[in-house]
């Protein structure tokens, strides 16, 4: 017989053995209760581990595809597409189109479109598209291990809207973790700049602060959106109202900026392997934002902060080695404190994590304790 199944003596021979004399005259619910806190307390869930992983393992590899692709399509050395968000509109274009295929050959499920819920959505896709098309700009003007490493100030910005928002503390390990990455990020762009900045680089540097910030907006509302709001939505839900409301953000400045009349006399426009890439950029598009929503309602906002700054590793040797990118000697050592301090900054929110579990199962156990001992008077 399971313990749930335990007979009052059974459980009472239990608790006999280390536990005092109130213990034993407990009744069997009460025993069952104490049973069950201590053995989940001792024993966690490896399933929800299991799932925190594969999410984070997913949003890793699809986040270091979409910025190489991006890179080919509007990057210097490569497409040089310019425009831009034309590129985004695209990717939103074609994710509501491959989910509405889908969900007609039944292949998923998702809900029905909702006014009301567009509207509702609307915050998390204004972050989303500002997000998109900031770091597009920031990745046509910059190297991609500029680019990452800078992602480790979206880190910084994140710690502190957790911080401020959600009340989360944030230990010693961490803050000297900020630092490091901090200091990395200004030695990087000194070191790539130096007194030689050019209009592209200043720009480029510009739009990578500006994606920071629009970055953690992103993470933090996402998180808002996915564990505090009343409006839940599945991940496919997600994915297809992120798409379908970007499209009406994206015309203006398509107007603005003239995009939406170059466009056309652009010839790689009707490029055959432009317009391949395009669509291979739709689909990871769709993949980032399933494995996006899949890492911060498994894991949580920091944790998928941390992951996407940690990306910098293979995202820097990919483009160093895959798209021939330079990178100095002097480079890479500035490059390697941003390395070092996002791994700090993931060990230290992790021992923080247990130890905020360790206490919070301590206190429940003391409340639980204290509620048998006023029941069995």
């Amino acid at each position: 017989m399971g313990d749930d199944g335990m007979t009052a003596s059974e459980l009472r021979i239990r608790y006999s053995r280390g536990g005092s004399v109130r213990d034993c005259d407990l009744s069997a619910a009460q025993l069952r209760s104490r049973y069950a806190i201590e053995k989940n307390s001792k024993f966690p869930k490896s399933s929800s581990t299991t799932m925190a992983v594969l999410s984070c393992v997913a949003y890793s590899t699809v986040s270091n595809a979409m910025v190489l692709v991006n890179r080919y399509l509007v990057g210097q050395k490569y497409f040089n597409y310019q425009e831009k968000s034309f590129v985004i509109l695209a990717q939103m274009i074609l994710g509501v189109v491959l989910l509405e295929l889908a969900k007609l050959q039944g292949v998923i499920k998702y809900e029905n479109f909702s006014l009301d819920t567009a509207k509702r959505w609307a915050p998390v896709t204004f972050f989303f598209v500002a997000m998109l098309y900031t770091g597009t700009l920031a990745t046509a003007g910059l190297p991609i291990h500029i680019v990452t490493v800078f992602k480790n100030v979206a880190i910084i910005l994140t710690v502190i809207g957790e911080w401020r928002f959600f009340g989360e503390g944030v230990g010693p390990i961490v803050l000297v973790s900020l630092g490091i990455m901090l200091l990395g990020a200004v030695l990087t762009s000194y070191s790539e700049v130096g007194g030689k900045a050019t209009q592209s680089t200043l720009s480029g540097y510009f739009w990578m602060c500006m994606n920071c910030m629009f970055t953690a907006s992103y993470v933090l509302y996402m998180r808002y959106a996915t564990s505090k709001s009343s409006l839940k939505l599945s991940r496919f839900g997600m994915a297809f109202y992120n798409n379908l409301v970007a499209l009406p953000l994206l015309f203006p400045p398509m107007l603005v900026n003239g995009d939406a009349i170059t466009m056309w006399s652009n010839p790689l426009t009707y490029d055959a392997s432009f317009l391949v890439l395009l669509v291979v950029s739709g689909v990871v598009g769709i993949a980032l934002n399933l494995s996006s929503f899949w890492c911060v309602s498994s894991t949580s906002a920091t944790t998928y902060a941390t992951v996407g700054g940690l990306n910098k590793v293979p995202t820097t040797f990919i483009g160093v080695l895959l798209l021939g990118e330079e990178l100095t000697a002097k480079t890479a050592i500035f490059v390697s404190f941003g390395v070092i301090g996002g791994m700090l900054y993931g060990y230290g929110k992790f021992k923080d994590a247990e130890a905020s579990k360790l206490a919070k199962a301590r206190k429940d156990e003391a409340i639980e304790k204290q509620k048998m001992l006023d029941n069995s008077v």
